[in-house]
């Protein structure tokens, strides 16, 4: 990295993408965001189109480019980060197959109360490093499976947001943060 050079980030959020700059020293040199809708389709559930973050950020990197806050060759690195919990199924190509059904989503209520009968929930915390909740992305991927088997047969990746961006940045399917 350059130590004069820019870290752009872009943050998925609930309502909207943020795209920033900033200097090596943490100062916010510039920022625009873009919002885009949440679906409610049906009461307690919550989806987005995942096409809508990338065009955000097309969108908003453009605002700042044209504003003339950024120059590309200034930009060192990019950071992502993004709402968590949510479900993108993409086939091998990374194709979305369904909406994101994001964090506040809790239709899989049936699947999480499945796998409290099936597993002791510390047990299932110590395997996942999560509590079984319909608002967690394992019980959305049961959901898709029972209601969609033909999505769930062509998924090759769940995905939740930053990776699904990460995927359009860089074309590679199947990574996410290291803990």
């Amino acid at each position: 990295m350059k130590e004069d050079g820019l870290i752009l980030v872009f943050d998925v959020g609930t309502t909207g993408v943020k795209c920033a700059a900033f200097e090596p020293d943490g100062e916010r040199a510039c920022a625009h965001t873009v919002n885009y809708d949440t679906v409610y389709p049906k009461p307690g559930w919550a989806e987005q189109n995942p096409e809508d973050y990338w065009r955000g950020i097309i969108r908003g990197t453009r605002a700042l480019l044209e504003k003339g806050s950024i120059c590309p060759s200034k930009i060192s690195v990019i950071g992502l980060s993004g709402h968590m919990n949510g479900c993108i199924p993409v086939d091998a190509s990374g194709n979305v197959l369904h909406p994101n059904i994001i964090h506040s989503d809790c239709r899989s209520q049936a699947e999480a109360s499945y796998l409290k009968r099936v597993f002791d929930e510390w047990h299932f915390y110590s395997i996942t490093g999560n509590r079984i909740d319909p608002h967690y992305t394992f019980t959305k991927i049961l959901w898709l499976k029972k209601n969609y088997p033909q999505i769930y047969e062509q998924t090759a990746y769940f995905l939740n947001s930053k990776d699904y961006v990460g995927f359009k940045l860089t074309g590679k399917l199947g990574f996410t943060d290291f803990f």
